[in-house]
């Protein structure tokens, strides 16, 4: 039995060799799992964190597409409204007709005269109108001077 017994302290040695490296592979395993779990963890953390960035970005980039709707909204009224007024400048800018027109005083002619000519009156009882609008040139007399310029209201 010497052989034996010598076989079998190398197989108890080799057993218990590949036990301890088994304990060692083991153990590192086990340390390279935890890392790669952390790792994992980390991740998902990072994951969650740029997610949660995302959706704010999105519910920002929401609130600007609205405000821009809005705005582009709000421009195109405004504009409406330009071209409503500049319709309206335009209408109203159609010319006024004079509000006197202009007699040359003829040999003749009377403030009762004028105001019964067709073009002014056709009513010589209108003549104060006629009057009034010159006052300071023809005076208290009423005396027309030939040639004199008076205007009449429309």
């Amino acid at each position: 039995g010497d052989s034996a017994s010598l076989l079998e302290a190398d197989y108890r040695a080799a057993v218990a060799t590949a036990a301890a490296h088994s304990a060692a592979t083991t153990a590192k395993l086990s340390t390279e799992v935890e890392k790669a779990a952390a790792c994992a963890q980390a991740a998902r953390q990072e994951a969650e964190r740029a997610r949660a960035e995302t959706e704010r970005l999105q519910a920002q980039l929401r609130t600007v597409e609205e405000t821009a709707r809005a705005t582009q909204a709000r421009g195109e009224r405004v504009e409406t409204q330009v071209a409503e007024l500049r319709k309206q400048v335009t209408a109203s800018s159609t010319p006024i007709l004079p509000t006197y027109l202009r007699y040359v005083v003829k040999r003749g002619d009377t403030l009762q005269r004028i105001a019964a000519r067709p073009e002014i009156y056709g009513d010589a009882n209108q003549w104060p109108r006629v009057y009034e609008a010159n006052r300071d040139m023809i005076g208290r007399d009423r005396k027309l001077k030939v040639g004199q310029v008076l205007l009449v209201p429309k």
